[in-house]
């Protein structure tokens, strides 16, 4: 999606965040097995989304599968999982990256 930002790959990437998460894991076999995946997409995502959500809203939107919702305020991620016996439900947090538009040069302007 650096290219050509699309419906297809923002669910693809709105899927693996809802099952991997929003935040890197501790130890285990899923970390063995798809950490580096998992690190690769979190990076990306951190990177990448401010950028999406600017150029597209409802592409932006379509990344968000589940439980995983924008919170514009703090410009972050947040996953929540079933509530269980706690009042609130737990959370994980991917901050991103703040993003500006590109800047036009006045050359060309000319």
């Amino acid at each position: 999606m650096d290219k050509y930002v699309n419906f297809k790959s923002a669910r693809i990437l709105g899927y693996c965040l809802n099952v991997m998460g929003v935040t890197l894991q501790g130890k285990g076999a899923f970390v063995r097995e798809y950490g580096a995946l998992h690190r690769v997409i979190i990076a990306w995502t951190q990177r990448s989304y401010l950028r999406i959500y600017h150029a597209n809203p409802k592409v932006a939107r379509a990344c968000l599968i589940g439980s995983i919702s924008y919170d514009a305020e703090r410009e972050r991620l947040v996953k929540a999982y079933a509530e269980g016996l706690e009042t609130e439900p737990d959370r994980q947090y991917l901050t991103l990256t703040a993003w500006m538009p590109p800047a036009r040069s006045s050359s060309s302007l000319t």
